[in-house]
């Protein structure tokens, strides 16, 4: 009797063990289960985080290339508009100053035919230059507008020469020696022939 309530005893101890170590599986794997589901759950949150963050970057950059593309048209739009006005007044302009330039030379001409056909006296002379003067600083004036004009109009960039500077300031000093002259005023140039200064310069009007 006793060895059977021991056998009894092993057998329901055994079956305790069993169910013991069932349960501890049962909950390793519904804690595994749970661990699985945890993570899933912040890899789904963690794919949808950067895919909402990529969506955003490519709205982000969409809205930003629309609106370059936008200024980039409003830009090309000015810039035409610009071109399009200087080009109206470059050729105005031209139109003015070749209008102009016509009489004025025929105004220089008939001058210069009266001043050498007529005697006149110390006033009138002196009425004659200045009336030659006006119209030659006239001439200069559109020459002038006729340079910006065509130096506008360049869509490339003129070529340099080498210019000496004092040869330079003297044709100019001696292009305006008259006028000088005439108001009573004295410009004084001077320079040493051996110290020549040399500097790169763009031609107006190439040849």
């Amino acid at each position: 009797m006793h060895i059977a309530d021991s056998l009894q005893r092993k057998e329901q101890l055994k079956t305790i063990g069993e169910l013991q170590v069932s349960d501890e599986m049962d909950k390793l794997k519904l804690s595994k289960a749970r661990l699985s589901s945890r993570n899933h759950t912040i890899a789904l949150i963690s794919a949808i985080t950067l895919l909402c963050l990529l969506i955003g970057f490519a709205l982000y950059l969409y809205l930003n290339l629309k609106r370059t593309q936008k200024l980039h048209n409003k830009l090309l739009q000015q810039r035409e508009k610009a071109l399009k006005s200087e080009k109206q007044k470059n050729a105005f302009i031209n139109s003015i100053c070749h209008e102009v330039r016509t009489p004025l030379n025929s105004i220089s001409g008939f001058t210069a035919l009266i001043v050498e056909d007529m005697e006149t006296n110390g006033y009138q002379n002196e009425y004659n230059e200045i009336i030659q003067e006006s119209c030659d600083h006239l001439t200069n004036l559109l020459d002038d507008m006729l340079e910006v004009a065509y130096l506008e109009n360049l869509n490339t960039d003129l070529p340099t020469d080498l210019v000496d500077i004092n040869k330079l300031c003297k044709q100019e000093m001696e292009a305006i020696q008259k006028s000088i002259l005439r108001k009573k005023s004295f410009i004084n140039f001077t320079y040493h022939p051996s110290s020549s200064l040399f500097v790169l310069m763009q031609n107006i009007f190439p040849c």
